[in-house]
């Protein structure tokens, strides 16, 4: 175990209301989330459960969030390309770097 501290959400809340803290840190720069598509639905993924979020833009262009069960937000893909955000401890740093990004 590294020790490092990772942005988490709860797995169970994969949706607008459990990514509020995540949605208002992508307003924060500028950025604005109209929509949040999730069925809150696990699949399983290389043996682990997983869940995905679709945050859609105000400039049309979708920001897409696939969660662990853990709560760790394993990727993040701005209209299908993958943005690194492995380097980001919380989620208002995470937030910032979707929201620049986008």
């Amino acid at each position: 175990m590294t020790g490092n501290k990772y942005a988490t959400v709860d797995f169970d809340q994969i949706n607008e209301k459990g990514l509020k803290s995540l949605i208002t840190a992508i307003n924060k720069t500028g950025t604005t989330v109209l929509e949040v598509e999730s069925s809150n639905r696990a699949t399983t993924k290389d043996g682990v459960k997983v869940k995905t979020a679709k945050l859609v833009l105000q400039d049309g262009q979708m920001l897409t969030i696939q969660v662990n069960d853990t709560g760790d937000i394993s990727s993040v893909k701005l209209n299908g390309r993958v943005i690194p955000n492995a380097q980001s401890p919380d989620i208002k740093s995470l937030g910032a770097v979707m929201g620049r990004a986008a």
